[in-house]
């Protein structure tokens, strides 16, 4: 089971707030699986992970897109392939041709990877774009 850290903090409280129900939700199949619950109780829990994934990847894309994120397409791409990969491994293991401790030994992996190469981006030009503007949302700027 991988814990919340401190580790996975963009800096930004919506992005990490939603990164760690990600990883609730990632904890949860573990759970399932270590339980030993049937296929079809751990599909439904992949397909809600999926269904968090897109929610958490728009949200975070208009992060990206408020702020003026530069890399914010090829950020975009790696969700894309993430949802393309995490919705062949609901089928896959629902056909029995995927493993529950493959896909969650993936989640996990790639939720690290993710998070500490890419997301810790959008975090640091947050705070530079803070530093350079400090204006906060709303456009009122403080006496």
């Amino acid at each position: 089971m991988l814990n919340w850290s401190h580790d996975y903090e963009t800096g930004n409280s919506r992005i990490d707030l939603q990164h760690e129900t990600f990883l609730g939700l990632v904890n949860e199949f573990q759970q399932i699986r270590l339980a030993g619950h049937d296929k079809d109780k751990l599909c439904r829990t992949l397909r809600e992970i999926c269904y968090y994934a897109t929610f958490h990847f728009h949200s975070e894309e208009n992060v990206m897109t408020d702020s003026g994120y530069p890399d914010l397409e090829a950020h975009r791409l790696h969700h894309y392939a993430l949802l393309e990969i995490l919705n062949n491994k609901v089928l896959g293991l629902q056909m029995g041709l995927y493993d529950a401790e493959s896909i969650e030994e993936f989640l996990i992996q790639w939720f690290v990877q993710h998070v500490k190469q890419e997301d810790m981006k959008i975090g640091q030009f947050l705070k530079a774009a803070a530093l350079r503007d400090p204006t906060p949302p709303g456009g009122v700027r403080p006496a």
